[in-house]
């Protein structure tokens, strides 16, 4: 890093805010830039990379998800130091009612595979996990197999249009327009069948969009600063 870099790393730091926190049009203190700094070089090496970058992305792009995940941890009532059971999730959001078998299974494989430490808990990250899995790429796949068993009524493995145009009605759709999407966005191969790949373009479109943005979020800050191209 040049003595340039260095003295620049304020503004370069603001930039980055900027870029990737999308606070366009708001004032970003000076003095904020080695807290700054410290959140994006989170190994501590002197260096921010690309995989840096896109953790910091990612984490400022779900911030009202961290917002909203906090208030909801104060309803469980759980002692400090305490994690989430899934029993103690079930509790405190059916109060009213108890969830049936099906509800039970989808919630407790979705739990497990938030577990990210496997002890039976979740913490408040993984819980993260667990209420917006379609943000963690982890978890998608376990998205795309939940929507076909919910809507592959024929058991073929495959979403058909007839599928497809029963979901849309469930929730409001049947548009003609909408409808169309079926061939001309998410059925590639013209097969007149979604598979899992294509189920996932569908259902996680918004998650995909949101990540693919922050790449080139990444790659616009990465083509600006590193101007020795070392990565």
């Amino acid at each position: 890093m040049d003595l340039q870099l260095v003295c620049l790393l304020p503004v370069l730091l603001v930039f980055v805010a900027l870029s990737l926190a999308d606070k366009r049009g708001k004032e970003y203190p000076v003095s904020a830039s080695i807290n700054m700094w410290a959140r994006l070089d989170t190994d501590s090496d002197g260096f921010v990379t690309p995989e840096e970058l896109m953790s910091y992305a990612f984490w400022e792009r779900n911030k009202i998800f961290r917002e909203e995940m906090e208030m909801q941890w104060q309803t469980f009532g759980l002692a400090p130091g305490e994690n989430l059971t899934l029993e103690r999730y079930h509790k405190t959001m059916y109060t009213d009612e108890t969830p049936d078998f099906k509800t039970v299974q989808q919630d407790r494989k979705r739990f497990d595979l938030s577990d990210e430490n496997r002890d039976g808990t979740l913490d408040k990250d993984e819980l993260m996990v667990f209420l917006w899995a379609e943000e963690f790429p982890k978890m998608h796949d376990f998205i795309v197999q939940d929507a076909i068993e919910e809507l592959d009524k024929d058991g073929d493995g495959f979403i058909n249009f007839k599928e497809y145009i029963g979901d849309q009605n469930d929730f409001g759709g049947g548009d003609p327009a909408q409808d169309s999407y079926f061939h001309s966005e998410w059925d590639e191969d013209h097969d007149g069948l979604l598979n899992p790949a294509e189920v996932k373009e569908w259902v996680l479109a918004a998650s995909i969009d949101a990540l693919k943005n922050d790449e080139d979020n990444v790659r616009a800050v990465m083509a600006e600063l590193d101007k020795d191209r070392d990565g």
